[in-house]
């Protein structure tokens, strides 16, 4: 089983699925549930808050922490096993 923490950079901060805020950021992994009154007209939506540094066990890198892996994985194999997939 994959521990997912800070050290392993799969947290909120690199995490396709969330938006970030000013630390703290919004999960859209999932749709948003509805919180207080609900009338045929109104109703409240919310995603869950979450700061950057937090984890779940849905996490999903972005394309950008993908190349990113790549790269550093490339860079620490030898010349006849690297990969030019992106």
């Amino acid at each position: 089983m994959t521990v997912y923490t800070e050290s392993t950079n799969e947290i909120c901060r690199t995490c396709r699925f969330w938006l970030e805020g000013n630390r703290i950021g919004t999960c859209k992994r999932y749709p948003p549930i509805i919180v207080g009154p609900s009338g045929v007209l109104s109703h409240y939506r919310r995603w869950p808050l979450s700061y950057d540094n937090d984890y779940c066990g849905e996490y999903r890198p972005t394309a950008e922490e993908i190349k990113k892996y790549k790269k550093e994985r490339n860079a620490t194999m030898p010349d006849w096993a690297k990969t030019d997939d992106d």
